[in-house]
Order: C-alpha cells, then structure tokens, then sequence
C-alpha cells in the first residue's frame, strides 16, 4: 500500500513539473445582459500593443473563462470578448484582483435566406465524424439504431460494435470513458434525439504516455451530446401493458453529462422477452490485446440452463427479468477521475423444446429423441471501483471489481432417457488491476498487476425414471454430483519502450502464477470413478521482445515469446504428486504496405508452442448432465500451431465506402485426441494420449457503402471455411471434415418522405464429410427480415416487420416459417409518445432447424412465442 502511495505521489510531482510557466491568470464569468444567463462558448482573447493575440478561452457551460498569460508575454493591450449573436466587447486590461464580470448584448445579424446542411460524414486527421441528424430516421429511438446504419460501424447481435470489422478499444461519452467497456447500458438507452455526432478514433491509444511508443491498430467512439443534453438530468421512461399471456415491460434511463462528473442509471422489469442483461455485458478486448496471460476463467462442469432457438430473443425468450444499474464518474481534474458501477440482474427463464440427435458412428448411426422442458433462475450483483490518471507522462489505473452469480436450473425430460434434473451453479470472483505507465525519455515504462480469487460451486441431481431397463450399472435411481472448483491467479509484468527513429522496440517480461483446487464427490454411478480431490496450476517467468519499423507506407513488425513453467499436480485421493519443467515459445510477425492512404495491404503468420492444458488435469470421471460424463487427462505434453494469413482493406470515410476481406491457413497439432464412447445410458468423453493434427481454411470479407441520396447505407458480410480434424468414438479414430458458408447481404434507405425501409438476409450452408463414409447431406437455411417504416400523416408512425426462416432438414424435407409484426405509435409532442403493437401476427408456435456439431447433427423444435398485444407509452426528459 506505501509503494502504491509512493507510485501516484511521485508521478503526480512528475507530471506537475512539465506544466508550462505561467505568470499570471485572468478569469470571470460571460452572460448575457438582458437575462443574467450564463454564456458558454463565448470568446475570451488577449491582445497585445501590436493587436497580436497572447492568449485566447471559450467560456464554459457556467459562463467561466481563464485566460493563461505565460512570463515573458508581451504588454497586454486590451481583452476582447465575442460571441455570434452578440455584439463584441473591449475592455482595457487593467490589474484586477477580482474575477471580472462581462455583459454581452444580444445583436441581430442580417443574413440572406441560407440552408445549411452539415456533410453526413467529415474528418479531422485520424477521426471520422458521423453527423447522427443525417442518419436517424423518425422510428429511431436509441443511438444505437442509427449507429447500425453509419457505414463502416457494425453492431453486433451481442450489441458489440465493430468498426471496418474489428471490435472498438473504447467508448467515449464526451471525451470520458465511464462505463468500462460496458457501452450497452449507453447505445441501447441514450436518445439519438440527443446526440450530434458520433466521432471514430482510428488507431486509438488510450493511454497518452504510450502513444509514441505502442501502436494501436483500433479505433475508439466517441459520443458527442447536443448542447442542451448535457450538464443536466435527461433520459427516457417507458411502459408498456399486454396480454396473451400477461405482458409488461416499464424502463427508466437518466443520465447527466456535466463537466466534472457524469451520472447514469436505469431501472428496468420486463416478461416481453427482451434481454435485458445484454446491456451489463462487458466487451472489453485489453485482455486479447495484452496477451494470453490475462485470459482466464473458471469453466463450468455442470451443464444447466434453457434451450433457445437461433431466433430474434424477442422470438424465444419466455422470461421475467429485472435490471439496476449506476454508474458515476467524478474528475477530480483535467486528467484524474474516479469511477464507480454498481450492476444487479434477476432473469428467470423457461423453454420448452424436442429434438433429435444422430451421431454418426463408424459403421452405423445412433439415435436419441428428447422432449424437455427446463427453467432457470438467475441472481447477478457486480460492483467495481476505479481511479486513473492519464497524463501526457504519467499514467495510473487501479480497478476492483466484485462479481457474484448465484444460478439454479430445473428441467424435466421424455423420450429416450426419461429424468428430471436439479441444477446449481454459481460464481464469485473478485480481481484488482493496476497498471503504471511513465515516459522515459524517448521512451516508456509500464508495470501491470492483475490479481484473481475465483470460485464456481456446483450440484446437480438426476432423478431417472426407475422402472426403465438400464446397461450401466447405478444408472437407473438418482445420481448426484458436487463440484467445488476454486483458484487464484495472479500476473505481474514489466514492459519498457523505446522509439529510435523509424523503429519502435518493446520488452515485456513477468511472472504468471494460477493456483488452482477442485473438489468432486458422484454417487449413483458404480462403474465410474467421480472422487477428485486435487491442486494444481503453475508459476511461468516469461520474457517478450517486439520491434515495429514504421517509415512512410510500410510497417513491419516481428515479436517473440520465451515461458519457462514449474507446474504442479498432487492428488489426495490417488496419491499422485506429478511436478514438471517446461518451456514454449511463440514467433509471429506482420507486414503492412498503404498502396495508398486508403488502399493496404497486409500479411501475417506466426509459429506457436501451445501450453500444457492442464485445465484437464481432474482423474475422476464428472457428471454434466442426465447424458453426458467427462473424463480428464493428466499429462505434461504440449502441441503446436503455425499459421500464415493476409488481408486486403480499402476505406474511403468521406465516401462512406469500406471494404475489406481476410484469408488465412492454420495447422495444428494437439498433444490428445478427444474421444467419445457410448456406455450405456451415457456417452462418456475424454482424451486419448495421442496426437491429433487438424487444419483449417478461413476466408472471410465485408464491404459497406453509404448511399447520401437516399440516406442509406449497403453492406454485405461473407465468410467460408474449411476444418480438417479428427476424434475417436468407440475406440475407432475417426478423420473428418466440416465446411461452412455465410453470406449476409443488407440495406437501408429512404424511399420516401414518409417511408423508410431495412432489409437483411443471412443464408448458412454446411457439411460434415466422414472419411470413408461418404458426404453427409448438406445442411442449408436462410432467415431474411423487412422492416417498412412509415409516416402518412404528421406525428403517425407505422412500422411493419417481416420474417422468414427457411431450413433444410434431410434431402427432401424444408421448413418454412413466416412470422409478422405491427406497431403503430403516436407522437404527441417532442417528450411523449403512445404506441400500440401486436407481435406474430400470424401465431407460428415452433421453430425447427438442424445443424452440425462435430461427429453428430440435431434437429431442434422450439417453441416459440404467440401472438402478443401491447399497449403503452414514451416520455423523453
């Protein structure tokens, strides 16, 4: 704790050193004459004798200015403030002990007739501005419908944003990051009416002291508020009532952007099938970005939740669910601010679904019908506490986050394997992480820490109908498994870097430690051994060079990985005590050539040791479910992979116009060969000691256009891929491949005054080919979807959706499904608004579909919702 003191009391002394002299300081307060009302954006500027300009401020929302007069500056002269509107005024500068209080008076200006339209897309260096007026439409509530629509920005169904097909770094609220990467809780209830533009920060470097010496290849938003939306509380309250069954939903959402601190919070209950915990959903990618070492979790053993069609949530969900959240950031000063978040969830789930499974064996396949019925209930509380400094020189971020699930599932099962199972599975984690960075000269100095205590408690009972014949012993009766699973992680690392010319070199070195302990207890099941009673984990020292030249229209770069391992294994239940020393490496390099400003090119690969799996590491068997058991592996082997890949992408941002496409090859050897059996009620999967190779194809490419005449945009995604692996069932090795395809073309636009329409299409193709055994039939479907929004009349708003779900499942059975929905809304005034909604029309009850899942196919029948009816209403504050 003193050296923590130490760190942030020295780097503030650090950074307070490089602040320019200044002599003295100016201030007062701007407002206009005739109301008293503060003036913001006002123009406060020194003169010299030579009517040269020594210092110039804009007033600020409460009409305050400050105007720095650095030593050495010449004699001062006169201050002059202006401001449109307003007539100019001149003061003589004179000594003032006092803030100085000037009265603008209000000036009409003559101006000829003018329209003035600002451009859809701008751009300021390596930012791009998309001006929101001219992408929203009128049944556009949220930014995060007209980001959907800006080329080049994609919104996941997750409600990730990509940009140019790359996840974001960060997202800005006016300049601040405040929410952590969960920016759902901004993009689904921030009014559009609210926000003037949405700014992409390409090649952003959120931490300023490394912006000489770490590249970033991502690109941060940033949401700029309208003027009258910010230093205030605004927000949305909706409320909707319905039948068939009961149905409501009511949200709250207030936020207040002010200068030295921003609020946000919502309250929101909803049964209508909207999910409400995408909003607290965490999207951050600095753990992917800093390397594998700050990827780690705690798997869940225990298979327990609902079944869900791959359909529009809205479809699928039968639910009650309740969300809070607040967040609150403080500056403390221009560069300093504290920050807290406070999430709670409760989601209750039931589905209800049949399917069929055929695992395709060697010589026959197998088949297993189930008809279920399964409910789940959900308690999740996070709360997480952060300060950061973010100078020029100086950078510091300590995080702590508490997380807490508490999760249990019921279900009840006909058909092949009649049961009823019991499920609990919860989750606790609480992490802190620090980092600090100071520039160095030229260069930079960076010590990260990242500390985790995890726990996943877990049960599940299986009742199984007692009077059916069973093949494995205990199999009939009850079965119930017990599983504490529980470690601590911990990953501290030094990185310095320096820039010598063209060349950009970087050290990263550091020590990982997991410790990890796993408790299991099975009884029922006689044939099988389901004690473990184990530690295990690793302490690795690791060591990372990397260089980057960068001059002109090339960039290179090349890095490398040395681990050295002390991995551990004692087992009380076996005896076994098994340490090991192991070394990896990892080599990877990449080649960037702009052909143009907006025409690149670039190429890739890298050649990898993998680590010990050693999240395998468990000897007795563990229960998942009514069907499945899992067997671990305790073994120090390692494998590899080697990969080359290459990309194309051409942006043209004033254009709206974005392409860009991938390619790549991977191989792969892995240590174990996954096996399969079937004994019995059970299929039992595990690992055999024997290497497996696999390789794969991965081609992929987007491309969106922005189309100015008719508001618009275009796009299409397109994906292919081929996967070579192998697995044994039954004691047969059993080589086979899978191929994918995806194409997903969509548009928007105005084809009208009063009409707008949305369009989008995805269609799925996939094979699975044993060797040996033929080509299995192809699987195909597509889903498109077309929303026509109109408005014949001011203030009257219509929206029609439809949808069609196509799936082939065997050679000559297809399935169709039409679904159709309605919404009439009304505008009162500028804050409210009536609506009326009436979702399937046409009262489709099930969803079928198949897909293939390694060396098996299901065809799935889920059961979907009714036709639904809902009244209700808007207010905008």
């Amino acid at each position: 704790m003193y050296l923590f003191v130490i760190f942030i009391i020295g780097s503030i002394c650090a950074a307070q050193q490089t602040v320019p002299v200044i002599a003295f300081e100016i201030a007062g307060v701007v407002a206009d004459v005739e109301t008293g009302r503060p003036l913001q954006g006002a123009i406060a500027a020194v003169y010299g004798k030579e009517d040269k300009i020594i210092s110039y401020a804009s007033t600020r929302a409460n009409g305050e200015f400050v105007l720095k007069i650095k030593r050495g500056a010449p004699d001062i002269a006169c201050i002059r403030f202006s401001m449109m509107g307003y007539k100019e005024q001149q003061i003589e500068y004179k000594t003032h002990s006092q803030k100085l209080l000037i009265m603008l008076t209000p000036q009409a200006m003559n101006l000829k007739e003018v329209y003035v339209r600002a451009p859809s897309i701008s751009m300021r260096r390596d930012t791009i501005v998309y001006d929101v007026a001219s992408f929203a439409e009128k049944q556009d509530k949220s930014i995060a419908d007209v980001l959907r629509k800006m080329p080049g920005i994609q919104v996941e169904e997750s409600g990730q944003i990509r940009y140019n097909g790359e996840p974001i770094n960060k997202f800005y609220i006016e300049g601040v990051d405040m929410l952590d990467s969960k920016y759902g809780l901004a993009t689904n209830n921030i009014s559009q009416k609210d926000v003037k533009s949405v700014e992409v920060m390409e090649n952003h470097q959120p931490v300023k002291a490394l912006k000489n010496t770490t590249f970033s290849d991502r690109a941060a938003i940033n949401i700029k508020l309208k003027e009258d939306a910010k230093a205030k509380w605004v927000g949305t309250l909706t409320a909707a009532l319905g039948a068939s069954p009961l149905l409501w939903n009511a949200n709250l959402f207030a936020m207040r952007i002010g200068v030295k601190s921003q609020s946000m919070a919502a309250l929101k209950a909803d049964n209508t099938g909207k999910n409400l915990g995408k909003e607290l959903t965490s999207f951050s990618i600095e753990d992917i970005i800093n390397g594998e070492d700050n990827l780690f979790s705690l798997n869940e053993m225990v298979l327990a939740g609902t079944s869900q069609a791959p359909l529009d949530e809205l479809r699928t969900r039968f639910n009650n669910t309740y969300m809070a959240n607040t967040t609150n950031t403080r500056k403390i000063s221009e560069d300093y601010q504290l920050n807290t978040q406070v999430d709670y969830l409760y989601d209750k789930l039931t589905s209800d679904y049949a399917s069929r499974t055929s695992y395709f064996l060697n010589d026959t396949t197998l088949l297993m019908d189930v008809n279920e019925q399964a409910r789940t209930r959900k308690h999740w509380l996070s709360a997480r506490s952060a300060v950061t400094a973010n100078t020029d020189r100086f950078f510091m971020k300590n995080k702590l986050t508490a997380d807490f699930q508490w999760r249990s599932a019921e279900s009840s099962q006909t058909g092949t394997y009649p049961n009823s199972q019991h499920a609990r599975v919860d989750h606790y984690k609480i992490t802190n992480d620090f980092q600090w960075v100071k520039t160095i000269h030229k260069g930079s100095l960076t010590i990260s820490s990242s500390n985790q205590y995890l726990s996943v408690p877990q049960e599940l009972e299986v009742l199984r109908n007692a009077s059916r014949e069973s093949n494995i012993a205990g199999s009939a009766g009850k079965q119930y498994q017990q599983i504490n699973a529980s470690a601590f992680y911990s990953n501290t690392h030094v990185n310095y870097g320096v820039n010598v010319r063209w060349f950009k070199f970087n050290v990263k070195g550091g020590v990982n430690v997991i410790a990890n302990r796993l408790e299991t207890s099975l009884e029922g099941v006689d044939t099988v051994s389901g004690q473990n009673d184990n530690s295990h984990g690793f302490v690795k020292g690791y060591i990372r060079p990397s260089a980057v030249y960068e001059k002109g229209k090339i960039r290179a770069s090349v890095a490398a990985s040395a681990s050295g391992y002390r991995y551990w294994f004692k087992d009380k239940a076996t005896g076994e005590n098994l340490p090991e020393n192991k070394f990896t490496g990892i080599l990877n390099g990449g080649f960037r050539y702009k052909i143009t400003p907006k025409f690149s090119v670039s190429l890739g690969g890298s050649l990898n040791q993998k680590a010990v799996e050693d999240h395998l590491f468990y000897n007795g068997a563990v229960l998942r479910n009514y069907r499945y058991l899992n067997r671990g592996i305790i073994d120090y082997s390692t494998g590899w992979s080697k990969s080359v890949s290459g990309q194309v992408e051409y942006k043209d941002p004033l254009n709206g116009f974005f392409i860009k496409g991938n390619a790549s090859r991977m191989w792969n050897k892995n240590p174990f060969t996954g096996q399969q059996f079937f004994i019995g009620d059970y299929i039992v999967n595990g690992y055999a000691l024997q290497p497996a190779r696999g390789n794969s194809w991965n081609t992929s490419g987007e491309m969106s256009k922005g189309i100015d005449a008719l508001r618009g945009k275009v796009a299409v995604n397109v994906s292919y891929s081929i996967t070579d692996a192998v697995m044994e069932q039954d004691g047969i090795l059993t080589p086979y491949r899978s191929t994918s395809f995806m194409v997903s073309p969509s548009f928007n636009f105005r084809f009208a005054k009063w009409g707008n329409t949305e369009y989008k299409l995805a269609y799925y193709r996939s094979t699975l080919a044993l060797e040996g055994g033929g080509e299995e039939t192809p699987q195909s479907n597509f889903n498109q979807r077309l929303l026509v929004n109109l408005s014949p009349v001011k203030n009257l708003k219509i929206n029609l959706t439809g949808e069609h779900y196509y799936t082939r499942l065997q050679q000559n059975q297809t399935k169709n499904l039409f679904l159709a929905d309605i919404a009439i809304s009304y505008v009162i005034n500028d804050k409210y608004e009536i609506s009326g909604s009436v979702t399937n029309l046409l009262n489709q009850t099930a969803y079928v579909y198949t897909l293939f899942n390694e060396l098996s196919s299901v065809t799935c029948d889920y059961a979907i919702r009714g036709r639904n009816f809902l009244l209700g209403f808007y207010l905008k504050f």
